[in-house]
Parts: C-alpha cells; structure tokens; sequence
C-alpha cells in the first residue's frame, strides 16, 4: 500500500525447489522462516497484485538462491496470460519424501562411519549449518574432539546445545 505504482522490487530467497531436486536438506533452517518454490512465490506475487517481470538463479553460494523482479503494478493483470515457462511444475509430496529419503540415507552411512572410526575425530569448519547436521543426525556431536576453524573471532566458542569448542589450526597438536 505504501509503493507507488510502478515501484520496481527485487527479492533474494533461497530456492527450495534445487534444494529438493539437489537433496539439499540441510541447508533447510530456521533463519528463513518461509522458502517458496518457484511456483508458490508466483502464486504469492498474484495474490498480492505483484507483477512479475523476470528472476534470475545464483548457484554460487552454499544456499542457491532465486532473485525475482516484480512491481506493483498501474494497471490491472490478467495472470492467465501471464508466461509462467519457467516456473517448473512444483514437486510432488512423494518426490520430496523420495528425495528426503536419500538424504536420511546419507546421514546414516555418515553416522555408521563415524560410530566405526576409532581415535580421535576433529571436525572442520564451524558454519551456521552444524546445528543443522547435529539435528538431523540426533547428536549433540561430542564425537568431535574440536572443530577447527580458521575464523579467529570464533576461537574457544561453543554452539549452544553442541559438546565440541572451536579452535583454531594452531591450536591443535
């Protein structure tokens, strides 16, 4: 209500659609409180009177995003003219619990690989996504003697909730 007509918006959001065809699951989090396939954000656009004008796919981040332009539009849209070609068919139930499955099975060969590992295990790399792993494998990861970052500022804090400190390079033996 506050744009004027015509007011141009572009919106970053993760794509949910490669997270399921790619078997992404746990770059899934609570930091996105909503994530749209390609379908449900036009969908969205309709339902708010938007007016899609293109989008464009980022796979160079961890977390491939989808960046739409829209508008607010002068005039009143007849969306079932609108070219939706690249808006694919959104996934079905059955595919994402297909693809979830893939991904469960992956967490298991890495848990029955770590339950096998004898000695000590160190962790690497301290992203926002290992409260993530430690969820979906169930752990608070105290088989990890540290996680090693090179991050300085992180150095000797811990996850809350997560067992292992995080340290440098140099500070491990």
């Amino acid at each position: 209500k506050i744009a004027a007509k015509g007011a141009l918006f572009a919106i970053e959001i993760p794509n949910f659609d490669y997270l399921i065809r790619k078997n992404r699951f746990l770059r899934i989090s609570n930091s996105h409180p909503q994530y749209f396939s390609e379908s449900s954000f036009l969908r969205l656009l309709k339902e708010v009177g938007a007016e899609y004008i293109t989008h464009e796919y980022n796979h160079s981040f961890w977390q491939p995003s989808m960046t739409v332009i829209f508008c607010k539009p002068d005039r009143i849209i007849d969306f079932k003219d609108l070219n939706k070609n690249f808006f694919k068919t959104k996934p079905s139930l059955e595919e994402i619990k297909k693809e979830y499955s893939y991904f469960e099975l992956q967490l298991n060969a890495l848990h029955d690989l770590i339950e096998r590992t004898k000695g000590i295990i160190n962790g690497f790399g301290a992203s926002s996504l290992l409260p993530s792993l430690a969820y979906h494998l169930k752990s608070d990861l105290s088989f990890f003697r540290t996680i090693i970052d090179d991050n300085e500022m992180l150095r000797g804090k811990l996850y809350p909730f997560l067992q292992p400190e995080i340290v440098l390079p140099s500070d491990i033996d």
